[in-house]
């Protein structure tokens, strides 16, 4: 069930949805948008076209729908109907557990303009336009999208079964809200061909003879000049600057879909339609971008990625860092600490390994624009930076100097408070796990480090926040006591609960069993006797503040009387359920089996 070894599993890259600066005022070129004349008159929307993973903008939205939008999301998961047609918010049917956290990002302030319905599809990914937008079309007029994002609400899951949703008038869900741009927006027409200033939208500053035009505002919501006091630090919304722009949906999975629980990576929604290019979070004709103009690479180009990484978009040099990182998995450093890891000294370093050497041919030109990348919202590029600066400097993936330690755990430590499951593991190598278990006795890479538990929490905490169940578990980990050394260390089980429950739901299948079992009942006794039935005898098993074995009766009996008084049914039915989605072993066949009995309370709460 749980192994709690130092020698965790290799948690999976974790792609970052996160978005990068773009600098205030940005204006549109003064030519617009020509889209209908390079891709026909609109786009044609196809079942196909609802398949993938996507972020529109919802700037389009009622003030009723942008609201019960907001509400749903306060509850829980939100659940959409998204088809050709448009975006329906499901009321009443928010999925507990999933919670959003808010996170600062690098401000990014942005003029769209569409110059017609091609254009306005594209960039909204809204194939029904409402009809004064196709009338000021008609007019001749564009429509300039000035917004500026400041921060990301997002949960853990990565995927979502349909076969979950049990109340009959949220069946007709096609997809999940897996986060939200937060900020401010003002949708306003302008004239065809005159650049429009993000302040001169948004009603603020000195608009030029040469930028001005008549407007009328379509949709505004958030104060842009309150926004300009947000910061990336941010851990909570800025009052007046909680708009949301943009969502990220991910299509609800059908069937008998199965989910790698080792691996658990947060889906990439940034997409265009054909013909049109991703830019700073908006969508841009091909034909209209800048001969010099940096874009975000499609995904597995290797060479258009290493491209635009260069040219200076932050964007592409995540999506390149996730795909070095999946090509060369196997280094230790992205499987968290391993015995060997433990270096005592610059004189240990060895030759290069033939898998250090290709990993270094394949990061070291980006080394730069990847630490820059790291520094806006790409955590990807942030684990590629800190490898490849070890191996170079050191001849190991893991430090042999301070000096490189030095500058490695801070790239190890931006890249998991943005959420980066294996930065995550990383962290808990150098600040929090027991120093006696080392050969080193607490000098990590030839440099003594002062083992730091609470540092550790804060910074895995917003690893969580971001979006890592990895990081969640790991916080659950830390709340039963498992990286504490302390005798005065005190457990708190209910918070415990709460980070499998968002673990689990994020696809550790390990998390699930403590989440339901701390959720089912508030009676001991019954909670007992649920674990002994669904736990399943392991070898080489180590738990700390948990029960790993059914024949533990005393660490089972310490933990129901932990968690006596969480009982939440629904929340219950939706980690043991989520075991029916996560790959095939006991304890989760156990868990699916035992989610049948708890669908009538996941009903009653949607």
């Amino acid at each position: 069930m749980k192994k709690h070894t130092v020698l965790t599993i290799c948690t999976a890259l974790l792609v970052a949805a996160g978005i990068t600066s773009c600098g205030n005022d940005n204006p549109v070129r003064p030519d617009g948008f020509n889209a209908t004349g390079a891709l026909g008159n609109e786009i044609k929307c196809t079942p196909d076209t609802l398949k993938s993973p996507v972020d529109p903008f919802i700037v389009e939205w009622s003030d009723g729908d942008r609201a019960a939008l907001e509400a749903e999301m306060g509850n829980g998961m939100a659940l959409i109907k998204y088809t050709c047609e448009g975006a329906k918010v499901l009321r009443g049917c928010s999925i507990p557990g999933a919670d959003y956290k808010y996170k600062g990002i690098s401000k990014k302030t942005k003029v769209l303009q569409m110059n017609d319905a091609t254009s306005a599809q594209a960039s909204l990914k809204n194939y029904t336009l409402p009809s004064s937008f196709r009338a000021a079309f008609d007019q001749g007029k564009a429509l300039n999208l000035a917004y500026m994002m400041v921060g990301n609400q997002t949960n853990t899951v990565n995927s979502f079964n349909k076969a979950q949703v049990q109340a009959p008038h949220c069946k007709e869900a096609t997809h999940f809200v897996a986060g939200a741009t937060l900020g401010a927006f003002t949708l306003a027409t302008g004239e065809r061909g005159q650049a429009a200033a993000a302040g001169e939208v948004f009603g603020y500053g000195e608009a030029s003879a040469e930028t001005s035009s008549a407007k009328s505002v379509q949709a505004s919501d958030g104060d842009p000049q309150t926004c300009e006091g947000a910061n990336r630090s941010d851990r909570e919304p800025v009052d007046g600057c909680a708009a949301i722009t943009q969502i990220n949906l991910v299509p609800l999975t059908e069937g008998d879909a199965k989910q790698a629980s080792a691996a658990p990576v947060k889906v990439d929604t940034r997409s265009c339609d054909a013909g049109f290019v991703y830019v700073d979070g908006g969508c841009v004709a091909e034909s209209d971008l800048a001969a010099d103009e940096a874009f975000l690479c499609k995904e597995g180009d290797w060479k258009e990625c290493r491209t635009q990484c260069d040219k200076g978009s932050d964007e592409s040099c995540g999506r390149l860092g996730g795909m070095i990182l999946s090509k060369h998995i196997e280094l230790s450093v992205f499987y968290g600490l391993e015995d060997d890891a433990f270096a005592t000294g610059p004189d240990n370093a060895d030759s290069l390994s033939a898998k250090e050497s290709a990993f270094l041919k394949d990061a070291e030109p980006q080394l730069d624009r990847m630490k820059a990348a790291c520094q806006n919202v790409e955590p990807n590029a942030c684990l590629v930076a800190a490898a490849t600066l070890s191996i170079k400097n050191d001849g190991d993936d893991y430090p042999q100097t301070g000096a490189t330690l030095r500058e490695f755990a801070k790239l190890m430590e931006q890249g998991c408070r943005d959420g980066q499951s294996m930065a995550c593991r990383t962290i808990a190598g150098i600040y929090s796990e027991d120093p006696s278990w080392a050969a080193d006795s607490g000098k990590y890479g030839g440099n003594a480090i002062a083992k730091d538990v609470k540092k550790f929490e804060d910074i895995v905490s917003e690893g969580c926040d971001t979006g890592s169940a990895a990081a969640c578990d790991q916080l659950a980990d830390f709340f039963v006591g498992f990286f504490s050394f302390d005798d005065s260390f005190k457990p708190d089980f209910k918070k415990a609960a709460k980070y499998w429950g968002e673990a689990c739901l994020g696809g550790i299948s390990t998390a699930c069993m403590y989440a339901t079992a701390s959720y089912v009942t508030n009676d001991p006794a019954q909670c007992e006797s649920f674990l002994k039935s669904n736990l399943v005898e392991e070898e080489l098993e180590l738990c700390l503040g948990v029960p790993c074995s059914p024949t533990e009766t005393k660490e089972i009996a310490d933990f129901c009387k932990q968690t006596s008084g969480f009982e939440n049914k629904a929340r219950a039915y939706y980690a043991s359920s989520k075991a029916c989605y996560l790959e095939d072993s006991p304890e989760n066949t156990n868990l699916c089996v035992y989610s049948i009995d708890l669908a009538q309370y996941a009903e009653d709460d949607e």
